[in-house]
């Protein structure tokens, strides 16, 4: 079953206008439906009754949802956090009200407009004021039913989803404040699409509501709504497994959507799903945020969330980094059968799950990759985190508020104003390029308790030696040490001292890309290196005689890459790599492209899932290396670049029965690829740029739905006018033109 979340967005930070005008139509509706007004129209309903009827019906509900967005008004109001979102919102609010007031305004005027005259011309205004009740019912309908917060695109999306016709369960959430539309996208989609299905059933879930009871209307509204007449008529309405057998039975083969509206506890639903195992089912929750998804998290899953709020707003948050921190800040409670990261893992997939964390990105094999917090959820986690002085995001304007902070973030300003100011700092994620050398060394100079310290993505060259000396680093444990993408070109000797690290990643990427793929720039590795026997993850580090010597040692690895390897290297090299057991991650870039690789002798460890070879191969050892079904039986993703191949020792490679993505970038020699039949039963991702004619046989790999083309202009215009009948089952074809005039 695939569960996914829909977000509608909401504001935070709402400017008082906007909660003022809604104050205001919420009186004027009041006074609209007071008891004097119904005794002004009581006399009014032998001949309008039924026209007045729906219009008061029509008023009383615009009266509910503008109350609902009242109160998210006030939620908000605490938050300050304005930006152009948040102004278009405003703008929004106001126009829909003042669209309400015109008709409220005209319809106080309509009923007021009785005054004396004769018999015949009352009633000719009595007949056309039936028609002025209707219009005005019908206006407030259409208001009622606008995009005032703009959800056209959840909508489509969501239509896109519901009329999807591959047979299987599927479940979305939508979620948002309260009176933000969440109802209403979800009762247009259904309105819509009911007809479609065998059965269909809303129901609106009460906050108190009951398992056995939210089956017996599930129950009652399928049975109303079956265009089948299979519905079984002799069911136990009392007895809850006979409820979840009449349902699972009948949902057997059937196409069916349930909304489940207003959804408060998520219990309820975990309570009666295996009723809905069965079936090609189309599930819509709407919930609210906090009810939900937050109030309920167990402590270390709503530290890891509130973590989360430590990020800039609209920043992509890599997997792996994010669980290695939520590691080392000790969120992950200890396992009999798991390793932290593991339990840290299952922590993000609860998050996701309760709609907290969007999916960004996913790999290849469908895997979380990259996870987003979405701007209501981080305002909301911001104001949550500082109320409880979880952590704090550094304001250069107000450094008062950060003196009890143990966690604290930057994204702009001096950060050596931290020295002064954050006296009690443990963990510092920092989000900005621009901070010297210097201010980092006396922040840490300070700081001697910092335990976390996270550089990503900035442009510091070096790290101070005074990061290596801090008291919880060099004698707790420092597990991660993440410098990615920094510009650091040298690591310091202390780095050996931290006998607990677990992951060491230093990479950069060159200034000037010659390939179309660039690849990262290691650094030399440090005297001692391989004496940190518990690394898992040590990427990207410079080959030298010395750690080519000793790499065997790190028996822990699960990602390795290795530059500036020479081919007098590779057979000790590779001898170490293969008592590296773990390893699931390889990545090995030759020193230049003179340097030749060689894979004679080469034993890869036995979960090995992806490898990136950057250098020319040798075609004495190739051929044995990738035919040779038994060492790569693991592996599903490939990449080569440089690699000089021809024919016979590309042919080689269809021995990788679980390839799913093979990626080469320079890496062929020949003007033509051949594709033998029944070769890649299970590539999904091709990208082989620099053809000048497509690959021989391609018609034969049958699982194939991506391939990317960076090639002659001539080929580029067959599969652009869908002449290349070899691809035509391949679902999406990328072109990327590269001189092409």
């Amino acid at each position: 079953m695939i569960w996914f979340p829909v977000c509608i967005q909401a504001l935070a930070g709402l400017h008082d206008m906007a909660e003022g005008i809604v104050v205001s139509l919420i009186l004027k509706l009041g006074d609209a439906l007071s008891s004097k007004v119904f005794e002004l129209v009581g006399s009014l309903f032998r001949l309008e009754g039924y026209a007045l009827e729906c219009l008061f019906c029509e008023i009383w509900q615009v009266k509910g949802e503008l109350e609902s967005i009242q109160a998210f008004l006030r939620a908000a109001e605490s938050f300050r956090d304005t930006d152009e979102t948040t102004a278009a919102f405003v703008r929004q609010i106001r126009i829909l009200c003042f669209h309400i007031e015109d008709v409220i305004d005209e319809f106080t005027y309509e009923l007021g407009k009785d005054g004396g005259g004769m018999l015949l011309l009352k009633a000719l205004r009595r007949m056309r004021q039936i028609k002025i009740w209707h219009r005005l019912a019908a206006r407030l309908r259409d208001i009622k039913e606008d995009d005032p917060v703009g959800i056209k695109e959840q909508q489509d999306f969501l239509m896109t989803w519901v009329e999807d016709e591959e047979p299987r369960n599927s479940i979305a959430s939508v979620w948002g404040m309260g009176g933000i539309g969440k109802t209403t996208l979800a009762n247009h989609v259904y309105s819509v699409v009911k007809d479609g299905f065998h059965t269909c059933a809303w129901i609106t879930v009460a906050q108190s509501s009951e398992a056995d009871d939210l089956l017996r209307k599930i129950v009652q509204e399928f049975h109303k709504n079956d265009r089948t007449k299979e519905f079984p008529k002799d069911v136990d309405l009392t007895d809850f497994r006979s409820l979840v057998k009449a349902i699972r039975c009948y949902l057997e083969d059937k196409r069916y959507i349930l909304v489940l509206d207003d959804v408060w506890d998520m219990n309820v639903w975990f309570d009666i799903k295996y009723a809905f195992l069965d079936g090609n089912g189309r599930i819509l929750f709407t919930s609210r945020i906090y009810q939900v998804s937050l109030e309920d998290l167990p402590h270390s899953i709503r530290s890891c969330f509130l973590y989360c709020s430590m990020f800039p707003e609209k920043y992509v948050m890599q997997r792996k980094s994010l669980v290695r921190l939520w590691v080392a800040e000790g969120f992950a409670e200890e396992s009999e059968h798991k390793t932290l990261e593991e339990v840290a893992e299952d922590y993000l997939t609860e998050l996701i799950h309760r709609c907290l964390l969007l999916v960004f990105k996913r790999n290849d094999s469908g895997c979380v990759y990259e996870v987003q917090m979405h701007d209501i959820v981080r305002v909301l986690a911001r104001s949550k985190a500082r109320e409880e002085n979880f952590c704090r995001v550094f304001n250069p304007l107000r450094t008062y508020a950060i003196r009890e902070s143990r966690r604290i973030s930057t994204e702009a300003g001096d950060i050596q104003l931290l020295t002064q100011n954050a006296l009690h700092l443990r963990s510092l994620l920092v989000f900005q390029s621009s901070f010297s050398f210097v201010s980092l060394r006396s922040l840490l100079m300070t700081n001697k308790l910092l335990s976390v310290l996270n550089l990503q993505d900035s442009s510091i060259e070096k790290l101070p030696a005074e990061v290596f000396e801090l008291f919880n680093l060099r004698l707790k444990n420092l597990l991660v040490l993440d410098a990615w993408k920094c510009k650091i070109m040298k690591l310091p000797p202390q780095i050996t001292k931290l006998h607990k690290l677990t992951h060491l990643i230093v990479t950069s990427k060159p200034g000037l890309p010659t390939l179309q793929f660039v690849p990262s720039v290691g650094v030399p590795a440090p005297f001692g290196i391989c004496s940190l026997t518990s690394l898992q993850t040590l990427l990207q580090v410079e080959a030298s005689a010395e750690m080519i010597r000793l790499i065997g040692a790190l028996v822990e690895l699960r990602t390795l890459r290795i530059s500036k390897v020479q081919g007098l290297h590779c057979e000790d090299l590779f001898r170490a790599i293969g008592s590296m057991v773990h390893l699931t991650r390889l990545g090995i870039q030759a020193e230049d492209n003179q340097e030749m690789l060689w894979l004679g002798k080469f034993e890869p460890p036995p979960l090995l899932e992806k490898l990136f070879l950057l250098g020319a191969l040798s075609k004495e050892s190739s051929p044995d290396f990738f035919s040779s079904r038994s060492k790569l039986k693991n592996l599903k993703f490939l990449r080569l670049v440089g690699s000089r191949l021809d024919k016979d020792t590309f042919s080689c490679l269809k021995g990788l029965e679980h390839l799913v993505k093979l990626q080469l970038y320079d890496a062929y020699a020949g003007d033509s690829m051949y594709f033998p039949a029944a070769s890649f039963p299970k590539l999904r991702l091709l990208l082989c740029p620099q053809l000048k004619m497509l690959p021989h046989g391609i018609e034969y790999v049958s699982t194939l739905e991506e391939l990317t083309l960076d090639t002659a202009q001539e080929l580029v215009d067959r599969v652009r006018q869908k002449k290349e009948s070899k691809i035509s089952h391949v679902q999406r074809v990328m072109v990327e033109l590269q001189n092409c005039d």
